[in-house]
């Protein structure tokens, strides 16, 4: 529905507040003689042994979370405005009076200081008037003796009044033609409908009318075509077809003219069956004020007026499809006429062909153009009817195919099959049971949330199938707004709002509309609530459930207040209680919080019957939840699978890609190895003797350490020596060396020594590795590059800092490569 209305559906939003509310206060337990006695009392009243007496309770109690409301003037979504919704949109213009002001206000400049800061005192000045004119008054009316009273309310200065003024009568004309205001009332819901009614059949009907009437003058004209045909040698005819009769002699020009020649003139079967379509045509386009809509029901439900018929009966939905019959009849008459009319101004119409179709033609033959101009006829049922005797016509009625449309209005704290004043732990759904015909467009609301119930009727006017509409009644509670009651009765989940329409696609995903509820991901709405005196305020959770929201209802009695001494324990908060399993709760007695009139908080211990209707209203919640695709079971376990199928998989490509990571490293260490012993051995293969003794002749390199000088030869005049025999010393350990060095020949250029450390390891001219600033790297990363070394060519040597941290685990660690 086409409107600039963001829907309210929390009663506890402190913007619908005009006074401060007080904070109440604990009330302390009215001591008792016998505790356990009192407390027996409570446990066999929970299970459903005692009835409480009203009296016993303090005075007008309200729920906890409703108390702040109690006596205060709410803004809620009444005053509601209405207005057609133009060419634009067939759907009318539904705004309660902030938002209408907050719209039309957008056309004010800058320079309407003086009427931007009294727009809410405007607003106040609207509200006393529309209540003043009664249910329904018309805006522009209301609007401008608003205007007037504020003007005159205001001490301004000429020129300040002037411009108000003006402004007053900008703001007026900004606001959408033909609106009226309506008051939250008992008939509300039938005069919304109405409204509905009207925005939707109107402009169709009256535009549906000026064709028929052309259609009819076609006719006309094509049969006067075929009179002159028929008579054209008749001096009054040639006359009359001249359009100057009074200026020819007709006598004269026919006998000039002789007998007609040309086409052929119609049959007699032609002409009547042109003359009926043109009769039908004209009587249908000269009625005034045909009926919009049919109220069908037991009592009278509006005052009929010109464009609205109310037809008394005990049995509404048998009734409504014989009128629905009725009026297609009716109907159909026109549409073959404007099949016929059609068909034989395009010269197109062929009896055999047509005739046999346009004598079987019926409402189910109807375009949906058509059907969408017949009247809404709404079935007024009572859900104790529907309940029993009434349920196999209701059945057959949105069975049916045709578009007629089933109104009951129920109470939400009671069971609709409520008989002989028991209340069931179960309760029939009349909303659910709708939907289970599959076919039928099924809108469950209340006229408390004007905007969902207009779209859904709305919705099921521009459908071409039977509609079932379940509208709640508001419960009356003293000191409260009634429209914060039908509020309650949402967020207890009481009437959840709900939209099934068949036509808006194949999945329930786009059947079910689920959106106007308060808090759709929760099981029941929570608030916080202040109480306490000022100079010790404090705060708690409350979840606002099905039971607190009973507390409404005339009838008191599954409510006992705790006495004191009753053991703590035991008791446990409703919402609490509903989560536990039947051997949890058995020994439990669950409780809600009411403030009474005093602003004292007190704890109701509830009866088992109360807990059972709570919990069946919260599985209900939950089952439209999964239909709306909200906490989806199946969607849940669907992610779930999903999660655990990528887990899966994400575990198995890890474990692939460490396999191939660890073979290709045993690859390159093994293929280092293989290409350094290689190398070694090519570069000894590679020597002779001479290029030994040559090299052990020479200075030292970085992988050979330092060698004693040779001797010096004797004199060749001098006759060596007898060397004098001596014992030969006992080998010692060759002591590791205190320096870091590397067997360079052995370096296989892995690039493993570079990446730790490319100051410490470098190049030498054959890209092989040797020891570079022994300073610039530290004894730890000598030993990580000997231990990752393939070519174990890295002798870490001794720390050149003998402060470096864990140098003896280090020194263990490099003791196999020294």
């Amino acid at each position: 529905m086409a409107t600039a209305h963001s829907e309210r559906t929390r009663s506890g939003d402190p913007e619908h507040l005009q006074t401060t509310p007080v904070p109440p206060v604990l009330a302390e337990p009215a001591p008792v003689d016998d505790e356990d006695a009192a407390a027996l009392r409570v446990r066999r009243f929970h299970l459903g042994g005692l009835e409480t007496n009203p009296a016993d309770l303090p005075p007008d109690l309200l729920p906890a979370l409703l108390h702040r409301f109690r006596g205060a003037t709410v803004r809620g979504d009444y005053p509601l405005f209405l207005a057609p919704g133009g060419e634009a949109s067939a759907d009318p213009v539904c705004l309660p009076l902030p938002e209408l002001l907050e719209r039309a206000g957008s056309v004010l400049d800058d320079g309407a200081r003086i009427l931007r800061e009294n727009l809410r005192r405007l607003e106040r000045k609207l509200r006393e008037t529309i209540a003043a004119a009664g249910p329904e008054s018309d805006a522009a009316q209301i609007f401008a003796e608003s205007a007037r009273r504020l003007a005159a309310e205001l001490t301004l200065g000429n020129e300040d009044r002037t411009r108000l003024e003006e402004d007053l009568r900008t703001l007026g004309a900004a606001l959408p033609a033909d609106g009226i205001f309506l008051q939250y009332h008992k008939q509300i819901d039938a005069r919304l409908m109405t409204h509905v009614a009207r925005a939707h059949l109107g402009p169709r009907r009256r535009a549906f009318q000026a064709e028929t009437r052309r259609l009819a003058q076609d006719l006309r004209a094509m049969l006067k075509v075929d009179a002159v045909k028929q008579t054209g040698d008749r001096p009054d005819a040639v006359g009359d077809s001249m359009g100057a009769a009074e200026l020819l002699d007709a006598s004269t020009l026919a006998g000039v003219l002789g007998p007609h020649r040309g086409t052929r003139s119609m049959n007699a079967a032609r002409r009547a069956r042109i003359d009926h379509a043109a009769t039908v045509l004209e009587s249908f386009a000269a009625i005034e004020d045909l009926p919009i809509l049919v109220w069908i029901a037991e009592e009278p439900v509006l005052v009929p007026e010109r464009d609205t018929v109310a037809i008394p009966t005990d049995d509404p939905s048998a009734t409504a499809l014989g009128r629905f019959e009725e009026e297609a009849g009716q109907f159909a008459e026109v549409f073959r006429s404007i099949r016929i009319a059609r068909l034989e101004l395009s010269n197109d119409y062929d009896e055999d062909r047509h005739g046999p179709w346009l004598a079987a033609f019926d409402w189910e033959a109807f375009s949906r153009e058509e059907l969408h101009l017949l009247p809404m006829i709404v079935a007024v049922e009572t859900p104790t009817r529907l309940a029993g005797e009434g349920m196999p016509r209701l059945s057959r009625l949105l069975l049916s195919g045709r578009p007629v449309h089933v109104l009951v209005r129920v109470h939400p704290e009671r069971d609709p099959a409520l008989q002989d004043g028991r209340q069931s732990d179960f309760r029939l759904e009349l909303g659910y049971f709708g939907i289970g015909h599959r076919d039928a467009q099924v809108l469950q609301s209340t006229s408390a949330r004007p905007v969902h119930f207009l779209a859904g009727v709305s919705s099921a006017l521009e459908g071409v199938r039977a509609a079932l509409h379940v509208l709640a009644i508001d419960p009356v509670a003293d000191g409260l707004d009634p429209w914060l009651t039908a509020g309650a009765a949402l967020e207890a989940r009481a009437h959840p709002l709900f939209h099934y329409d068949p036509e808006a696609g194949i999945s329930w995903a786009h059947r079910l509309r689920f959106d106007g509820n308060p808090d759709t991901e929760a099981d029941w709405p929570t608030t916080m609530l202040e109480y306490g005196p000022k100079d010790d305020l404090r705060q708690m959770d409350l979840a606002f459930t099905f039971a607190d929201f009973a507390l409404l209802a005339p009838d008191a009695g599954h409510f006992h207040v705790v006495p004191a001494g009753f053991p703590e324990d035991d008791l446990i908060p409703i919402a609490a209680y509903l989560e536990l399993s039947r051997e949890e709760a058995e020994h439990r007695v669950p409780f809600v919080w009411a403030v009474d009139r005093e602003g004292r908080m007190h704890r109701l211990a509830i009866t088992r019957r109360l807990a059972a209707v709570a919990k069946n209203r919260l599985e209900f919640w939950r089952t439209l939840q999964e239909l709306a695709g909200i906490r989806n079971e199946h969607v849940r376990a669907a992610v779930a699978r999903a999660l655990d199928t990528a887990r899966r998989e994400a575990d198995a490509e890890r474990a692939r890609m460490e396999d191939a990571h660890a073979r290709e490293l045993a690859e390159t260490r093994e293929q280092a190895t293989e290409e350094g012993l290689a190398g070694l051995a090519s570069f000894l293969l590679g020597l002779d003797a001479t290029d030994l003794l040559a090299g052990a002749s020479a200075a030292p390199t970085t992988t050979t350490r330092p060698a004693a000088a040779p001797a010096a030869p004797a004199p060749a005049d001098v006759p060596a020596a007898e060397p004098a025999v001596e014992a030969v010393p006992e080998p010692e350990e060759e002591e590791a060396s205190a320096e870091a060095w590397i067997d360079s020949v052995l370096c296989t250029s892995c690039n493993d020594c570079m990446a730790i450390n490319p100051k410490l390891f470098v190049y030498d001219g054959n890209k092989q590795a040797r020891i570079g600033d022994v300073h610039a790297g530290t004894f730890e990363q000598l030993v990580m590059a000997a231990e990752k070394c393939p070519a174990r060519c890295i002798h870490p040597g001794e720390p050149v800092d003998p402060s470096e941290p864990d140098l003896e685990d280090l020194r263990q660690r490099a003791k196999q490569f020294n």
